[in-house]
């Protein structure tokens, strides 16, 4: 299948919040918090002759993915098209973003203390 970056390259950083939302599951201003914590981990970096695409084009690939409900395969053959990737591909930068998210596991996700758990009632 032909392959166009064209989308993520300059249609998807010009949506308005509700479409980005929509697209990719998260608000702008959380997606780049997340950008923030994971673009400087070590499975970002090249280790070879080829430059690894930017954390950020990386981290949309797989929050497609993970807000897609279709089937693991079909998902990858969306997310290629829209993406101007390949299905394998999907799954390496997809891998890539759960590395590095479940390595902020410890610091970003707990349990609301009682005060807070109390303030949800």
């Amino acid at each position: 299948l032909p392959k166009n970056k064209e989308f993520s390259l300059n249609i998807l950083p010009r949506l308005d919040e509700e479409r980005f939302r929509q697209f990719l599951r998260v608000s702008p201003q959380g997606f780049n918090y997340i950008i923030s914590k994971i673009q400087d981990y070590l499975v970002f970096k090249s280790n070879g002759n080829f430059k690894q695409m930017e954390p950020s084009f990386q981290l949309a690939i797989a929050l497609h993915r993970f807000g897609n409900e279709t089937s693991s395969e079909s998902t990858c053959i969306n997310t290629g098209q829209i993406f101007g990737i390949g299905e394998g591909t999907a799954v390496l930068y997809t891998q890539r973003v759960i590395i590095a998210l479940m390595d902020l596991w410890e610091d970003q996700v707990r349990w609301p203390s009682e005060e807070e758990q109390l303030e949800m009632r």
